[in-house]
């Protein structure tokens, strides 16, 4: 009786595994062409009764080296005094100072509001520097406003600035160039009051 014979699937081998057996491949190629050209630099030992049959071996000619010139021996001799000091001292001339910052600070105070002769009085409170939003004016507000919503926390808005920055503003949120505060979000605008002195 003849039993039926299974036959096998051959199972292809994945082709994520390729990049990976080519970089094997690649590595112990570079590392036999370097052990390769190592022992080509240097003349195998040959025996002693090789060399009374066939006679003395020649030896290659060694190429002289070059004499170093006096520039790469002083720094040599600077390199090698620093290396067998046994204390080591720091001497930063001309040399970075890595903790300051490569961008200095620009000395100009912030922009604040023009102080009128009858704000001159008014306490230190009142002098606090301008938010961007009180350093655009109605018509850039108008321009940049972007989104409104409402839920739970209120009615918000968004304002988005020339430079592309958004803020979220309420009801409360000083905007304007003009002292300016923003009074009311509808659904489709803002009310901004502002004060006008003629």
């Amino acid at each position: 009786m003849k039993q039926p014979t299974q036959r096998r699937r051959m199972v292809k081998p994945s082709r994520k595994f390729l990049p990976i057996f080519l970089s094997i491949l690649w590595v112990l190629l570079l590392s036999w062409s370097n052990a390769f050209s190592q022992t080509q630099g240097v003349p195998a030992p040959v025996s002693t009764t090789a060399q009374e049959s066939t006679g003395p071996v020649p030896s290659p000619p060694e190429a002289p080296a070059p004499p170093p010139s006096g520039g790469t021996t002083a720094a040599a001799e600077q390199i090698k005094e620093a290396l067998t000091k046994e204390s080591f001292a720091y001497v930063p001339l001309n040399m970075l100072d890595p903790f300051v910052p490569f961008i200095a600070p620009a000395d100009s105070v912030p922009q604040t509001r023009e102080i009128e002769a009858e704000e001159e009085d008014l306490s230190p409170e009142h002098k606090k520097p301008l938010t961007p939003l009180q350093r655009m004016s109605v018509a850039e507000i108008e321009k940049g406003l972007k989104a409104i919503t409402w839920g739970e926390l209120g009615r918000k808005a968004i304002i988005e600035d020339a430079a592309g920055k958004g803020y979220i503003v309420s009801v409360g949120t000083p905007a304007g160039d003009k002292n300016g505060m923003i009074t009311e979000i509808f659904n489709d605008r803002l009310v901004i009051q502002q004060e006008v002195w003629d």
